[in-house]
């Protein structure tokens, strides 16, 4: 891929205007593929959720974020989570405090040209602490 400084010494060398480049059209690397196989399950002892998950073999996922939600199902990425490495995932989302009842969460693979895929979506149920 040409890089910007790449550009600008070729319309110095040759003439001519950059054209507006919108890099979701570039067939350069494929979109990221929605993570796969995954698990949420509550552990009471540490008051979290534990995460894991598979991500598609692929260069270019860099990151994954999750959403948490209540009874319903986040339906777009608000940037929460954490961003993980790529692989076989693990994460913990901290549940301190959170209301009994059913959770879902929802992950999305991010790529490096922020590029999302997904959602995958697991439900996880808190109970009521006796």
């Amino acid at each position: 891929m040409l890089e910007p400084d790449d550009v600008r010494g070729a319309i110095k060398r040759y003439g001519g205007r950059a054209k507006a480049f919108a890099p979701e059209f570039c067939d350069y690397a494929p979109p990221p593929v929605p993570p796969a196989g995954l698990v949420a399950a509550y552990d009471a002892a540490t008051r979290s959720i534990a995460l894991s998950w598979t991500n598609a073999v692929t260069a270019y996922v860099f990151a994954v974020q999750w959403e948490v939600t209540k009874d319903a199902c986040a339906g777009a990425p608000t940037g929460a989570g954490a961003l993980t490495q790529p692989g076989p995932g693990t994460g913990v989302n901290p549940a301190a405090g959170a209301a009994p009842g059913n959770y879902c969460v929802a992950m999305w693979s991010q790529d490096r040209f922020n590029r999302l895929a997904g959602p995958t979506t697991a439900w996880v149920a808190i109970p009521s602490s006796s």
